[in-house]
């Protein structure tokens, strides 16, 4: 009976969040990894961590994570955009981790927790800077120019108006 009991409370703390316009959000978000040759960083790579809130799969194939500094635009590269692999699975209450960046060659420094996913190519700042989940890629484009419909979710982190947070900035990702 505690077992069941447990099960629907889970159930129901995963689908409530679906009530909102998307199931899939940025859950937690990691820059300044890899901490070079003499700082000794959390991670050996920066990360995006998304959950899946809803009671049903949710397929992200083609979905972009997309990284901006401070001042800059969404995916203002091809290096600072992952697109996820056609029919890629976020199953109900779950998550998936991207790691993001050049892997740190400091012994000193652990390796992000096995990664779902992996772009080498995206260096996040750890002081100022957005990251956003999309269902269509909107490279270079200014935050709050997104296509209709195509922003999924954001987080913006440090200072500054630019960094286009939701509702307000997380302030600097701890090292």
């Amino acid at each position: 009976m505690k077992r069941i009991a447990t099960s629907l409370v889970l159930l129901a703390l995963c689908a409530a969040p679906a009530l909102a316009s998307n199931a899939v959000r940025v859950s937690q978000v990691y820059g300044g990894g890899g901490g070079g040759a003499t700082t000794a960083a959390t991670y050996a790579q920066d990360y995006v961590e998304l959950f899946n809130f809803s009671a049903g799969n949710v397929n992200i194939g083609n979905w972009t994570i997309e990284y901006g500094s401070a001042t800059g635009n969404w995916g203002s590269s091809a290096a600072n955009i992952f697109t996820f692999p056609p029919n890629t699975i976020i199953k109900s209450c779950s998550w998936i981790l991207v790691a993001l960046g050049t892997a740190s060659a400091n012994p000193a420094v652990p390796p992000v927790p096995s990664p779902d996913f992996s772009n080498t190519t995206t260096n996040m700042s750890a002081s100022n800077g957005k990251i956003g989940l999309f269902n269509a890629s909107n490279p270079n484009v200014l935050c709050g120019s997104e296509a209709a419909g195509t922003l999924i979710d954001k987080v913006g982190y440090g200072t500054g108006s630019a960094i286009c947070p939701e509702v307000a900035a997380t302030g600097a990702l701890p090292p």
